[in-house]
């Protein structure tokens, strides 16, 4: 049964692949390459403040804006308010769904993500000290749920590795669990990157991982991949993921 819904599972995912891929060429076609034909120079990864949902330690550089769309459903806003300090904004319309079919007056839940970059070293380490404040439709308290999070990253834009902790808030008391984080990006080619976040936390052991390929164009950037989901001792969830990111310079 488990090799069934395993092949099942893959059929899904080489499906909304073969359907995605039309749109993605489309839009490499029309948007042009990363990479310009009279340098060697590529631009910085899109994103490299963070990877999917993760933060990482780097920052936006100040009046940066990006938009970013994680697999259709959340959407997040990046703003670089000056070289050190970032605010983003992510929300979802699922809660605007389900308001229309129940004809009940929901809110969208979101949350508010400031962070502060800080680079030690030579430009190869920065520390990122940041916080999740999140609003949950039909809870009594606004905001009564968050994190506040530690990044270290190493590396470059464009190739880096990123570890983290963070604690959870309820009601302005911290968690005694710790959610752990991992991530990495690592360009491949000029136009292909390798992005993954991954976090745990160890007891009960809970886990998710959101692993994919990022293609670059000049203007957009699409994602490809798996998310995975699951708690010790079941099997994992896992859901393919689509995405994109649209970045602003100053």
């Amino acid at each position: 049964m488990m090799r069934s819904g395993g092949f099942r599972l893959r059929r899904f995912i080489g499906w909304c692949l073969i359907c995605f891929w039309p749109f993605v060429l489309l839009a490499q076609s029309t948007q042009g390459d990363t990479i310009s034909k009279t340098t060697k120079v590529w631009p910085s990864l899109p994103n490299s403040h963070g990877v999917f949902l993760v933060p990482t330690g780097l920052g936006l550089e100040k009046g940066d804006f990006s938009y970013q769309n994680f697999t259709l459903f959340l959407h997040q806003i990046q703003y670089g308010a000056s070289d050190e300090f970032s605010i983003g904004l992510t929300f979802e319309w699922l809660t605007l769904l389900a308001a229309i079919d129940s004809m009940r007056p929901y809110s969208p839940a979101f949350s508010l993500n400031p962070k502060v970059s800080i680079p030690i070293g030579k430009d190869e380490w920065h520390l990122g000290l940041g916080a999740l404040f999140m609003e949950i439709p039909d809870t009594d308290v606004f905001m009564d749920l968050g994190f506040v999070l530690g990044t270290l990253t190493y590396g470059k834009q464009d190739r880096n590795i990123s570890m983290g902790i963070g604690f959870g808030l309820i009601e302005g008391g911290f968690s005694v669990q710790p959610i752990l984080l991992f991530s990495a990006q690592y360009r491949i080619s000029r136009r292909w990157a390798f992005v993954t976040e991954n976090g745990w936390i160890p007891n009960p052991f809970f886990g998710f991982s959101n692993t994919g390929i990022r293609l670059l164009g000049k203007r957009i950037h699409w994602d490809v991949g798996l998310t995975a989901v699951g708690v010790s001792g079941e099997m994992a969830q896992q859901l393919p993921m689509l995405g994109l990111i649209l970045p602003f310079g100053r």
